[in-house]
């Protein structure tokens, strides 16, 4: 995951794995948020560096960044790695799942960047690059994702389909 200000240069013009890409910046520049899509369906949502929310094919949330951590999904719940050493000290990592507490944060962060992207696309000073994609029809498409009244599902694993 990239942790500085110009990887966010480097996902809109290298980020291969999403063909249809786009870059929404503030008019003052304060925020910047990449969106694209995999497979046509699979969505993931970088707000700045951190966080990060992906996608599978069915809309389900499979992968987040959040604070610095990387969360998957393990069987429905949000799970992330926490590191233990084993009988002979080797280090390994095991899925811990978030408490409904920590999960409720982190789709409230979710909910919190998508009102911001629609705030976003509401001002026609707001900044809009796209790669694979023309601007209107990436514009319309996030509206529409932005504007989709639901209840963020967990995917059962963190594939893209």
């Amino acid at each position: 995951m990239a942790r500085q200000e110009s990887d966010r240069e480097d996902l809109l013009a290298e980020g291969v794995n999403l063909p249809q890409r786009g870059r929404i910046t503030t008019a003052d520049g304060e925020h910047v948020w990449v969106l694209g899509w995999r497979k046509n369906t699979a969505l993931s949502l970088f707000d700045d560096v951190d966080p990060v929310f992906q996608f599978n094919t069915a809309g389900q949330l499979r992968r987040v960044y959040f604070d610095g951590k990387r969360i998957s999904t393990q069987d429905g719940r949000l799970t992330h790695l926490q590191k233990v050493a084993d009988p002979s000290g080797r280090l390994a990592f095991r899925p811990v799942a978030l408490t409904e507490t920590e999960t409720a944060e982190v789709l409230a962060r979710l909910s919190v960047s998508i009102e911001r992207i629609g705030q976003a696309l509401q001002s026609v000073d707001t900044e809009i690059e796209t790669v694979g994609i023309a601007a209107e029809s990436f514009v319309a498409r996030v509206r529409a994702w932005c504007e989709d009244d639901r209840d963020f599902q967990i995917s059962a694993t963190p594939n893209a389909e």
